[in-house]
């Protein structure tokens, strides 16, 4: 895999991508924020599989949407630094990029052409979290689509197109599926002892756990080839494997096998995640090089983090 290039050509117009390249305090939030949207798709796929252990079917299927849901926004993140915050807008945009990429294909693999195909999409998470730091004022660019952010992930991963795209229209047909399951009360009452619904709500929790595990894997493999070979962390790259290879370890792996307890399925489902050969890779290196990165993602430097964390604790607090 070859390094890629500093202004990859479909988001050099973005502001969103600039933000992110503004120094190096920047590129190190940038990422942290990938690491946590990974970990995140990592974590509700488990937590999915911990709920359809216990028997409990239509939650089992809403944590493995949300575990889509985070890969999506990972991999819209990693490329361009910004993702639309409406699921259903994440949805089309990666819809439409499979419409469109039928299309290229020609007339043996097209489909019907989604309405939202060929779109802008308003990216709003960066202008909500960063607040007064960014403008998030759209610079004029004919790009702002699902094939941008898919031929950028090509480049960053090329081993992984076949992936990308069987998984796009299968994660905008879950999220139609979780509606369904979460919110009509005639399905939600009879997920359990009823001749029909039951044997549905079982095989819609087994087939949205087998796609988050393939998000999972996929926001995983999209991560791991960002720290190898995406040209902003070409100055640090060492410091970022290094660090990458401690959250591996700290934050993630140790973190949710605490979160899981000693439930047996999401334990094994979690070591075999986590024996991705390209995780033991990274290696290891001087625990200073984690350390300094650190420092620019803490609270004392990463604001938008600690405006974000401090908002948390007061709607916390407004419930008591």
């Amino acid at each position: 895999m070859s390094p890629l290039p500093v202004d990859p050509g479909p988001f050099e117009q973005w502001p969103s991508y600039d933000y992110w390249t503004e120094s190096d305090e920047r590129r190190a939030q940038h990422w942290y924020i990938c690491f946590c949207l990974m970990m995140s798709s990592a974590q509700d796929w488990l937590t999915g599989v911990s709920l359809k252990s216990a028997g409990n079917l239509n939650w089992a299927a809403t944590a493995s949407y949300y575990s889509t849901v985070h890969c999506g926004r990972m991999l819209c993140f990693t490329v361009c630094g910004d993702f639309p915050t409406q699921h259903n807008k994440l949805r089309e945009l990666f819809v439409a990029e499979s419409h469109e990429e039928n299309d290229r294909a020609g007339p043996r693999r097209q489909t019907t052409r989604s309405a939202s195909s060929g779109a802008r999409y308003q990216f709003d998470w960066l202008r909500r979290f960063a607040a007064s730091n960014y403008s998030g004022r759209e610079r004029s660019t004919p790009n702002r689509s699902g094939a941008a952010i898919a031929e950028a992930l090509r480049t960053l991963a090329p081993h992984l197109e076949t992936e990308l795209d069987a998984l796009c229209p299968r994660f905008s047909a879950l999220g139609a599926l979780r509606n369904d399951s979460n919110y009509e009360s005639l399905l939600i009452a009879h997920e359990a002892n009823h001749p029909f619904v039951t044997e549905q709500f079982e095989l819609l929790a087994s087939r949205a756990l087998t796609l988050a595990k393939r998000a999972a894997s996929l926001s995983r493999d999209v991560f791991l080839a960002y720290v190898n070979c995406d040209g902003r962390l070409e100055d640090r790259r060492r410091a970022f494997k290094t660090a990458s290879a401690a959250y591996f370890d700290e934050r993630l792996q140790r973190g949710l096998r605490s979160k899981l307890g000693r439930a047996e399925a999401p334990r094994q489902a979690l070591e075999g995640y986590m024996n991705e050969p390209a995780i033991a890779e990274l290696g290891t290196g001087d625990r200073s090089a984690v350390q300094s990165i650190e420092e620019q993602i803490s609270m004392d430097l990463f604001d938008s983090k600690t405006s974000l964390m401090h908002s948390f604790e007061q709607k916390v607090a407004a419930l008591g």
